[in-house]
């Protein structure tokens, strides 16, 4: 899971590099920044392209969960997804011809939506049952739904991490995540 932290530190940095590079191309023509200019304007598209590179993949990884027995799949079917999406073109303008960062988060939240979406009918296809102490107990509660591909339990219509309904599992309360 990609932490918030990282996300926010590339997002300035993506940030300030735009701003270098929207202030290159107002300032001078593209011919002489890919001539004159040529090797400092080569190294700002290559640490653009770094950091877009890192900053999209904290925003469409967030909140995925794969378990290892199912990595290959799972990254077969996310980069299916970015493939079929059609949106690295949209992602590309929005950083590279207008510069701006508030049309490429949009884009990629619409990109993680769509892999989530079809991450969805993937972990459907791997779930099973989960028994607690608690559904071997009077009343008999129903056991819970277990996804093997994230190794989560579904709850409600949402995915909660097993480790933190293990936790809640242990001080007998159900807590809403």
């Amino acid at each position: 899971m990609a932490n918030p932290n990282d996300a926010t530190i590339l997002r300035n940095e993506l940030e300030k590099l735009l701003l270098t590079l929207k202030r290159n191309r107002e300032n001078v023509s593209l011919s002489l920044l890919k001539t004159k200019y040529a090797a400092g304007y080569t190294t700002l598209c290559n640490r653009i392209k770094q950091t877009v590179s890192a900053y999209l993949k904290t925003i469409i990884l967030c909140d995925i969960r794969l378990h290892s027995d199912y990595i290959a799949e799972g990254v077969a079917l996310i980069q299916k997804s970015i493939d079929d999406s059609g949106l690295l073109k949209q992602l590309s303008k929005a950083v590279y011809c207008h510069q701006s960062l508030s049309d490429f988060d949009l884009i990629a939240t619409q990109l993680h939506e769509r892999i989530l979406s079809d991450l969805e009918n993937f972990y459907y296809q791997h779930l099973g049952l989960y028994v607690t102490r608690r559904s071997l107990e009077e009343p008999y509660p129903s056991p819970e739904v277990y996804c093997f591909a994230n190794n989560c339990i579904l709850q409600e219509g949402t995915w909660i991490p097993l480790e933190k309904f293990k936790k809640s599992e242990r001080t007998s309360t159900y807590e809403k995540f």
